[in-house]
């Protein structure tokens, strides 16, 4: 069941709008998707026609699991903000495949997360933690 209800959208621009971004791309949108009681799936989508891509969380009751990243910098931020408001740690960031919109915009937002890539993934992608 997909739910983008005025209240999610709501919490996050709020929560966004505490740290303020001085940036010349458009916003990126929060979904939040529930699955069941006891997983979340959050996913955040940068805006087309510019690298247009999602990237999600899935909330377990003790962790969060992160799939996938954005190409620009700004979103990378933007995804880390929307982890940081659920409160709880992120235990792994899984990079579905190698394409720099997946992973090239996460930089400095998540320097200290476990990353989860196959070994050609990684091979040609060095400055990841995998």
């Amino acid at each position: 069941m997909i739910a983008h209800t005025d209240e999610h959208r709501n919490n996050f621009v709020n929560m966004i709008n505490i740290k303020k971004m001085s940036s010349q791309l458009p916003r990126s949108t929060a979904h939040f998707v529930r699955s069941n009681a006891k997983v979340c799936v959050h996913t955040l989508l940068s805006p087309g026609p510019m690298f247009a891509n999602a990237t999600h969380i899935i909330e377990l009751s003790d962790q969060l699991i992160l799939i996938d990243g954005h190409f620009f910098a700004q979103y990378g931020q933007e995804f880390r903000e929307l982890a940081d408001s659920l409160k709880k740690p992120i235990s792994r960031f899984y990079v579905t495949h190698d394409h720099p919109d997946h992973y090239l915009g996460m930089g400095d937002s998540f320097r200290h997360v476990i990353v989860y890539a196959l070994p050609e993934i990684a091979r040609n992608n060095i400055s990841m933690n995998c």
